[in-house]
């Protein structure tokens, strides 16, 4: 009797010191997962801070690079510029096409005199509806190459809209922007001058001489063209672009 008493005293102690190594172990092991929650965080809110600062250095670093770069094309166009604004009396427009007039004919048109001529005689066999529906066809077809990134075909087409329609304003519009594509700023400018000669109000051929302008450091002028082009496009977003960036540009410029 006293020995079964002892066993099952023995039993009762063996299962509390289980239980109670149950629940210190499992005590321990929430312990355990809160630290590492808690350390957790710590480490993730010090990576934010890290982060943070990091962006902050980085915009300051680009901002210190767009000064550098402004700063080095003031010293390309400072000279440029003092010319132009002292020169008062010569106009926006005389002084673009003295810039443009150094493009000779064959690379203006990308068309050799053979064609030019055989294409003229062409044009001297149709009636005046037939030219105007040549003047389409080749229209078109100038914006499809346009479309497929084929610029000097389209300069070709656009260029036989102007010997079918010499007084078209958008034939010398269009290729202008096929010039401006192919990085032929003088050209696209003088297209542009052209067009605006037959019609001062085409937008599109003012926003494409203000394109060349910039492209040749010109940007007094170009700031020119872009203005007149939101006074009557408003809602011209990269025209409007232009104005904000040749302001600051020309603002900055040292005195």
């Amino acid at each position: 009797m006293m020995v079964g008493s002892l066993s099952r005293k023995n039993n009762k102690s063996s299962h509390k010191a289980k239980k109670d190594l149950r629940t210190n172990s499992t005590s321990s092991y929430q312990q355990f997962t809160v630290n590492s929650f808690k350390s957790l965080l710590i480490s993730t809110v010090r990576l934010g801070f890290v982060l943070l600062i990091c962006q902050k250095i980085f915009h300051l670093f680009l901002n210190r690079l767009n000064r550098i770069k402004r700063c080095f094309s003031f010293s390309m166009v400072s000279e440029e510029y003092r010319r132009v604004e002292a020169s008062s009396s010569t106009t926006l427009n005389e002084t673009t096409s003295k810039l443009a007039a150094r493009a000779t004919t064959p690379t203006r048109i990308m068309l050799d005199e053979e064609t030019v001529q055989k294409y003229r005689k062409k044009l001297e066999t149709l009636s005046t509806d037939e030219r105007k529906d040549e003047f389409v066809k080749e229209k078109n077809q100038g914006n499809e190459c346009f479309k497929r990134s084929r610029y000097e075909l389209a300069i070709q087409h656009y260029t036989k809209c102007i010997l079918t329609e010499p007084g078209s304003d958008v034939a010398y519009s269009n290729r202008a922007q096929a010039f401006l594509k192919m990085n032929k700023y003088t050209q696209a400018l003088e297209d542009c001058n052209e067009a605006l000669r037959i019609k001062p109000t085409n937008v599109k051929a003012k926003y494409r001489r203000g394109l060349a302008l910039h492209h040749k450091n010109m940007f007094h002028m170009a700031l020119q063209d872009f203005e007149d082009v939101v006074r009557n496009e408003p809602n011209n977003f990269i025209a409007n672009h232009y104005v904000s960036k040749l302001r600051e540009l020309l603002n900055s410029q040292p005195r």
